[in-house]
């Protein structure tokens, strides 16, 4: 089984991701330019891995879309552990993935317990 986790060889540093998508041209626009057909599978998860030597790996994570509505994904998701999904490698260059986003903001850490804690500037 595996779990919708990030992580590097080493793991040296770790935090957190927020991304705000271009207005029709987010994971679901990457999905379709890709041949997922987003009216039988919706895509709920992505993992972008880019590595040594301009390596990069996109999978993109799927569920069954029953009624063609997020609430319906949604509730499959919340109800079933593990989720059952298909999984689309995707070739993509990093310049290509980022184009589809228009804000992107990555807070990370090399100490445990740093990310989510409150902070006071002095």
């Amino acid at each position: 089984m595996e779990n919708f986790t990030s992580g590097t060889q080493y793991g040296d540093i770790k935090g957190n991701i927020t991304m705000d998508e271009q207005h029709a041209k987010g994971l679901h626009a990457i999905a379709t330019a890709n041949g997922v057909n987003i009216n039988v599978d919706f895509p709920i998860a992505f993992d972008l891995y880019i590595g040594e030597n301009d390596f990069v790996n996109l999978s993109v994570y799927t569920v069954e879309r029953n009624n063609n509505d997020y609430e319906t994904a949604k509730e499959l998701v919340d109800n079933n552990d593990p989720i059952p999904v298909k999984k689309v490698d995707i070739n993509i260059s990093v310049a290509d993935f980022f184009k589809h986003f228009k804000r992107i903001n990555i807070t990370a850490s090399p100490m445990d317990g740093v990310i989510g804690k409150d902070y006071t500037i002095i």
